[in-house]
């Protein structure tokens, strides 16, 4: 086998294996049968009376919403907590070595 064609195949490996892989292959896969099954799933239209838009597609967004709403906010949590850290570990280097260093040195 040729390099490219291993790389290939351990960039498709690897893609398998990751956690989300399989559940994206699901939704795709259930979209596609409902779609087939009912040409009008996805289909989205606009109620006059109500002023809002109506369909399945809508009804699985809002549904989804608040659970993306809650990833979102933990994934800003995380990497605020990461960044929090990062800058307490630099002022502790930052009064432990480079001032102590400054002012042996005479520099104010």
């Amino acid at each position: 086998m040729s390099d490219d064609a291993t790389s290939r195949i351990s960039m498709l490996t690897a893609l398998i294996r990751r956690p989300y892989f399989w559940g994206l292959i699901a939704i795709a896969l259930l979209l596609a049968v409902n779609s087939i099954k009912d040409p009008g799933y996805l289909a989205i239209s606009y109620n006059e009376t109500t002023g809002s838009l109506v369909g399945n597609l809508i009804d699985i967004l809002r549904a989804a919403a608040p659970i993306a709403m809650i990833s979102v906010g933990l994934g800003l949590e995380r990497g605020i907590k990461v960044l929090s850290n990062v800058n307490i570990v630099s002022a502790v280097a930052l009064l432990l070595f480079v001032l102590p260093a400054g002012a042996a040195r005479g520099v104010r």
